[in-house]
């Protein structure tokens, strides 16, 4: 997930500056459509997974807690700051409010990459030991 929120935080929101206002509602569409067939799985996944993780294998309950209240404040930036913001844009083509999807996704990037160094202590420490 780590990857694919720094493609969509530098390349793909960025992007969203360069359709012009006139086709703005059918690419956005589009948008949330094919980004929820991508990510919502994996999403998905990295909750139950972080929730097993965190309940059952109580080798790392610090760094399993830690990484489950990331995805957790990941959940609540997604749906308290992100999904709002692409409903509105879904209604109208608003630079101000394109602009603030992009400011405030650096939420989502840091919390993921910080779960990305998090997973990747884990494997090490198993693999290692």
């Amino acid at each position: 997930m780590a990857g694919l929120i720094w493609f969509v935080q530098v390349v793909h929101y960025p992007s969203f500056l360069d359709v012009e206002d006139s086709n703005f509602d059918q690419f956005h569409q589009k948008h949330v459509i094919r980004t929820g067939f991508v990510v919502i799985p994996p999403m998905l996944v990295e909750l139950i997974s972080s929730a097993v993780l965190t309940f059952y294998f109580t080798q790392l309950p610090l760094i399993n807690g830690f990484g489950l209240a990331l995805v957790l404040a990941i959940w609540l930036s997604t749906f308290l700051l992100q999904a709002p913001t692409h409903s509105r844009l879904q209604k109208n083509y608003d630079l101000a409010l394109i602009e603030k999807l992009i400011r405030t996704n650096w939420i989502r990037t840091m919390l993921w990459s910080l779960k990305a160094l998090l997973s990747f202590y884990g494997c090490c420490y198993f693999l290692l030991r």
